[in-house]
């Protein structure tokens, strides 16, 4: 088996995908233990777990405090704030009280939660799409609750 840090390196990887995949691991070890496959089990929690270590280490910024949204083919970090890192909550990757997932849903909260009666997030900092007006930050933005 490939070890995730060998993908890592090879890869460009963006956060909603890592996520995605993190997330299927973990669910497919849950099945593995409903059928008794300890063996199975094991092996995708292992990978669930350094997919978690491989996200902390290349795709949470401590200068920014928050999760990113990838790495760029030239090995740039992709800071673009991105409603996709909403995944690390959605997909419950990480416990939702850890440090990098409050940092990472309050920053998204600060930079694009659209100021209107509609509310809800923006996809990505300085979206068009549907947005009301060039002098504010209004835009009929997606509705996503938490909690």
């Amino acid at each position: 088996m490939t070890s995730i840090s060998t993908v890592t390196k090879q890869a460009t990887p963006l956060f909603l995908t890592t996520t995605g995949v993190c997330a299927a691991l973990d669910a497919a070890a849950k099945f593995a233990k409903v059928f008794y496959d300890r063996t199975r089990q094991n092996t995708l929690t292992k990978a669930a777990e350094e997919t978690k270590e491989a996200m902390i280490k290349y795709l949470y910024d401590p200068l920014q405090q928050r999760f990113i949204k990838g790495i760029l083919p030239n090995g740039e970090k992709d800071l673009t704030i991105d409603s996709s890192v909403t995944t690390i909550f959605a997909y419950s990757v990480f416990d939702p009280a850890d440090f990098r997932v409050k940092n990472t849903m309050e920053s998204l909260e600060r930079n694009l939660w659209v100021k209107t009666d509609v509310g809800g997030f923006s996809r990505y900092n300085n979206d068009q799409y549907r947005r009301v007006s060039q002098e504010t930050r209004e835009t009929h933005g997606l509705l996503l609750r938490f909690g």
